[in-house]
């Protein structure tokens, strides 16, 4: 009867022990929300010296404190291109690097991005093709005054690698985000 009784304790106390909450103060996951839609207007190289306006929009949805799933629609319409991709950002602890700035505290975020998805070209009296593309680099999120429903994105910077379409261009986006 004993030894039942002990594990019943001990399952109580282990679950109790599951449900507390250890985020640190200045860990990534204190400005981080669920849900969050991102938008931005970036410029893409054409390959043969234009460029062109894309738009990216997409989705993320927070897994771990420092870990989100990340899905884009970069849509290029000018040249009929486009990519759809997912993947994941990663937001490093920097806690301590950023206490040495001036920059004012939990209200700046950088991570890190990757994604692999296709990139599909849709000429006008052409057949459509479709590759196996990726994308990888890195931003900087404001949030003013530490709020968590909106962030500005300062910038990301991403290397895609589109083949069929342009192999390893460098992508630039400013943006905004908003959290639910």
């Amino acid at each position: 009867m004993k030894p039942a009784l002990v594990i019943a304790v001990l399952a109580v106390l282990s679950a109790v022990g599951l449900g507390q909450n250890t985020e640190l103060p200045d860990s990534p996951s204190s400005l981080l929300s669920t849900f969050t839609l991102h938008a931005s207007v970036l410029p893409v190289d054409c390959g043969n010296g234009c460029t062109v306006p894309a738009t990216d929009i997409g989705w993320t949805l927070a897994l771990l404190a420092d870990i989100e799933l990340r899905q884009d629609n970069i849509l290029v319409p000018a040249v009929s291109v486009g990519f759809y991709g997912a993947g994941f950002n990663y937001y490093p602890h920097l806690a301590r690097l950023m206490n040495r700035t001036v920059l004012p505290k939990n209200c700046f975020l950088p991570y890190f991005t990757a994604e692999l998805g296709i990139v599909r070209k849709n000429p006008v009296g052409a057949p459509t093709t479709q590759d196996i593309a990726g994308v990888v680099g890195g931003g900087l999120l404001f949030f003013p005054k530490g709020n968590k429903k909106v962030a500005i994105k300062v910038g990301e910077v991403r290397w895609a690698d589109w083949p069929g379409y342009n192999r390893g261009m460098i992508l630039f986006s400013p943006g905004l985000n908003a959290s639910f």
